[in-house]
């Protein structure tokens, strides 16, 4: 069912992507594998754990101000005991005002900061960097929806998420949805131009049926014999005593294989994926071409292609899906 489809969708991002970073375990290990290789394959999602010292913020947590002296007191008032509870159910005021405040974050604020910090590293694999950019912009959310009650943590967002969905299947009002639509496109070509120094008009808009098109060529690309032999003699070679690193660099193989093979690569005398949706050439190129997908995220029929091509790859690759099948957050 569309409805229950696009919630899992929405859950299974923010559980990837506030899992302890598999990021680290890659980038100590092995980033020598990645960058000697043609390139790395950023996924929508894939953030590290947000709230820990690298990102210089101390947990959220509703008494992060008190002192211990404060906390151990008995003569504790009704005040110090208050713990933030989250809305019953989102208002469109609620849902305007985090879209807008997300978006704020990201073009003036601290986020926007790191994001151009980040955009200066032109040496790191552009996996790590577009999983940086995820994990600056979950933060910032972060920050935005604890302020009206959610938990600091990732609960708190996966709660949001589920919370969204549901208003967003529960309110007809298709002019405030264009208008939250809009908002989110706008955030999300803040950020990757930002994140890529682009200029946010080279990234194109497409229409649903250009995108349900290119999605059909790219999972059927993913499901090609050659492509699927790529992947499985990569994988074949790593080995690790760490089983957390050994699953993080498989998963980084795969990711590779995805944008050099499947959406760069090419048949002789064929265009790219990319280049076929006039994105361009090399890492930039795919960026753009993940940004302007990124307006149909929770199309049943997107999400259909991309799970069973991913499926596919799990399977040649070795690595377990899970009972829900592939995760959002690890899928082109």
């Amino acid at each position: 069912h569309p409805k229950g489809r696009r919630q899992r969708h929405h859950q299974m991002i923010f559980r990837m992507a506030m899992k302890p970073s598999k990021t680290a375990l890659v980038a100590r290990g092995a980033v020598q594998a990645l960058t000697s290789s043609r390139g790395a394959a950023p996924m929508m999602g894939g953030a590290s754990r947000l709230v820990n010292s690298r990102m210089g913020a101390p947990a959220l947590t509703s008494r992060w101000l008190s002192s211990p002296t404060d906390a151990m007191s008995p003569n504790l008032t009704a005040l110090d005991r208050f713990v933030p509870q989250p809305p019953t159910k989102l208002t469109e005021e609620m849902a305007e005002s985090i879209t807008d405040m997300t978006q704020m974050y990201i073009r003036y604020g601290a986020a926007n900061q790191r994001l151009k910090i980040l955009a200066k590293e032109k040496d790191i694999p552009i996996v790590f960097k577009w999983q940086k950019m995820m994990e600056i912009f979950f933060h910032a959310q972060l920050h935005i929806v604890n302020g009206f009650g959610y938990p600091g943590d990732e609960n708190g967002l996966m709660q949001y998420s589920q919370d969204l969905a549901n208003f967003h299947e529960n309110n007809k009002a298709e002019d405030f949805l264009l208008l939250l639509k809009n908002s989110r496109r706008d955030t999300w070509r803040a950020l990757v131009s930002t994140t890529f120094e682009l200029d946010a008009e080279e990234i194109p808009n497409f229409s649903i049926v250009d995108a349900r098109n290119l999605m059909h060529k790219v999972s059927s690309r993913m499901q090609a014999p050659d492509v699927l032999y790529q992947l499985q003699q990569n994988v074949s070679t790593i080995q690790n005593d760490d089983k957390d690193m050994e699953l993080a660099m498989k998963h980084s193989a795969l990711q590779q294989v995805i944008v050099n093979h499947v959406y760069l690569g090419h048949e002789e005398g064929q265009k790219s994926v990319v280049e076929e949706a006039e994105c361009g050439t090399g890492p930039e190129a795919y960026a753009k071409f993940q940004c302007a997908l990124s307006d149909f995220e929770g199309d049943p029929l997107i999400m259909e292609y991309t799970q069973s091509a991913m499926g596919k790859m799990f399977e040649a690759a070795g690595l377990n899906p899970g009972p829900q099948g592939p995760k959002p957050s690890l899928m082109p």
